[in-house]
This record gives structure tokens, C-alpha cells and sequence, in this order.
């Protein structure tokens, strides 16, 4: 299974190497997804997952959602974010307010 990177869109063979990726090549001091500065990109992006799909993405690339009790949902939460990774899922769809 290949995972891409939805912030570059490199392409890697594990969800372990797109951690690492993520780790490395997007973790500089500013959150790659609202620019906002941050010493600690996995602290930023937990805080702004309640309100953004996609910082909950890179919290649970980061983190792989260890800051989730319930190990089942946690085991689901993954799985979600690694289909949205796996088949580019557009998270805009769900990510819209309902009228």
C-alpha cells in the first residue's frame, strides 16, 4: 500500500515512512498546513484538530493518535486517515459546514 503525503505529495511504501517524512521535511518551526509558528508542530496540530480535518490528519500522522483513550477509535481513527492518504480523499467534502 502506498501512502501519499498531502502536504508535498510524495509518495511512500508504509505509514512509518510518511512519519518520518512528515517529521523531517515538514516540521521547521512553522505548521505546514495555516503557517502559524509553532515549537511543536504534534501539540499545534492536536489543538487545531477540533476545528481543521486536515491538522486532524497530521496529528494522527504525527502522533498516530495516542492521545486517544478508547483503543478501538483510536485503531478506526488511524484507518480512516490512512484511506484519506491512501485514495487522496479530498477532506473539503467534509470539512464544509452544512447549510
Amino acid at each position: 500500500m502506498e501512502y501519499k503525503c498531502f502536504i508535498c505529495k510524495n509518495i511512500f511504501d508504509s505509514f512509518r515512512n510518511l512519519k518520518i517524512h512528515v517529521i523531517r521535511a515538514h516540521n521547521n518551526g512553522q505548521c505546514p498546513l495555516c503557517g502559524k509558528e509553532t515549537k511543536n508542530l504534534s501539540m499545534h496540530s492536536k489543538m487545531m484538530a477540533k476545528s481543521d480535518p486536515w491538522h486532524l490528519v497530521l496529528s494522527c500522522i504525527l502522533t498516530e493518535c495516542d492521545y486517544i483513550n478508547d483503543d478501538e477509535i483510536k485503531r478506526m481513527m488511524i484507518n480512516l486517515v490512512k484511506i484519506v492518504l491512501v485514495e487522496s480523499v479530498p477532506l473539503d467534502i467534509i470539512s464544509k459546514e452544512e447549510n
